[in-house]
């Protein structure tokens, strides 16, 4: 559990540095499971919405859903 705690420090602090794509990154493989950590999901959910509105801003709106579809399935 401690390799977990860490990781999502550390992608939290990416997430307040704006690198929600290497935040996710981090995230994914412990989402993975049926039942990812709640502090996983919370984060990666969060990442995702960013990313979803980083890719909205840009005007691609296929990459802009897909975040948001993810984001919604881990924080529903």
């Amino acid at each position: 559990m401690a390799g977990v705690a860490a990781t999502v420090e550390r992608a939290r602090a990416l997430c307040r540095q704006g690198r929600f794509a290497e935040a996710r990154a981090l995230l994914e493989p412990l989402a993975a499971g049926a039942e990812p950590d709640r502090r996983v999901a919370a984060l990666l959910g969060e990442a995702c919405l960013r990313l979803g509105d980083v890719a909205a801003r840009a005007g691609n709106a296929a990459a802009a859903l897909e975040c948001y579809a993810r984001s919604i399935a881990l924080r529903p």
